[in-house]
């Protein structure tokens, strides 16, 4: 599927709501796209959706330049077309690094738990791994240690 995803700012409902709290996911798989949108949507977040890694890496690139769409966050799944997470994720940490600025958080969405994919996740730049299939919960942990690290 060659399209993004946007989910409106009309939310006024979920435990994230008014946080100013934006997210981009980086999921290829439609129906995990309709799951992450429920999770993210029942929470109050705003988000968009991109279905490769080299879409993502566009959408966070073109982020940089427009203040109303400033992402606070990436989910990135690590096996896509086009661009996997891991080569995204290493392209946006460049990215960050030849504008100095700061690096954005993100987590790997992965179906492999294993030590090993785990490092991998580790070694490409990410800030952690989600193991799928992905509760509500694990989300709300991370995001408000993302907040509690921001004193927001």
């Amino acid at each position: 599927k060659d399209s993004e995803v946007k989910k409106s700012s009309d939310n006024n409902s979920g435990m994230f709501c008014g946080r100013g709290m934006s997210i981009l996911v980086a999921e290829d798989n439609p129906v995990n796209q309709q799951v992450m949108a429920a999770m993210l949507k029942h929470l109050g977040l705003d988000f968009v959706i991109a279905p490769d890694g080299k879409k993502t890496l566009e959408r966070y690139t073109a982020s940089l330049n427009n203040p109303e769409e400033c992402f606070s966050f990436i989910l990135m799944d690590c096996e896509m077309p086009e661009m996997d997470g891991f080569e995204a994720t290493k392209e946006i940490r460049l990215l960050e690094k030849s504008r100095g600025i700061s690096q954005i958080s993100i987590y790997a969405l992965t179906a492999h738990a294993v030590q090993e994919y785990v490092d991998r996740c580790y070694a490409a730049g990410m800030d952690g791994c989600i193991a799928k299939p992905i509760a509500i919960d694990t989300l709300v942990n991370i995001f408000k240690k993302w907040h509690m690290e921001r004193g927001i």
